[in-house]
């Protein structure tokens, strides 16, 4: 299934639920404006799968531990366009650029948010997203 501006809200269903799932690792392909983020269900047999970000314009990411160390997903969600952080702030700085070249249609981007049970977040501003088991 192909996740994009049509459909992203399906994220905030059970359809799409990562909760005490583990993030095991990120991997982001300049080349390709991809990010891999490598997972495993906590239920269903430890069964592994990657999420793929497309066409990546932004992605943040804190590593503190706030609530203590830890990879478990506590979250995975849509963020809304009014509530967007990640989208405005790329916006704006794109707007700054010298020589500046006009932007790419922002209503076309999804902005997606992880939140570690550790506290930590993921942000990222994607065009599309496929889940695959491996």
């Amino acid at each position: 299934m192909i996740i994009n501006k049509e459909n992203y809200q399906i994220l905030d269903t059970k359809e799409v639920n990562l909760h005490d799932d583990t993030l095991s690792s990120i991997f982001f392909d300049r080349n390709r404006k991809q990010l891999k983020v490598k997972c495993t269900k906590a239920s269903k047999q430890h069964q592994e799968y990657i999420i793929y970000f497309d066409n990546v314009i932004g992605f943040q990411i804190s590593a503190c531990d706030f609530w203590g160390a830890s990879e478990c997903i506590l979250d995975f969600q849509s963020v809304s366009h009014e509530n967007a952080i990640l989208i405005p702030n790329l916006i704006e700085e794109w707007q700054k650029t010298p020589d500046f070249i006009p932007e790419p249609d922002y209503d076309d981007f999804i902005e997606v948010l992880f939140t570690l049970t550790s506290g930590d977040r993921l942000r990222i501003a994607c065009e599309s997203i496929e889940i695959e088991l491996i």
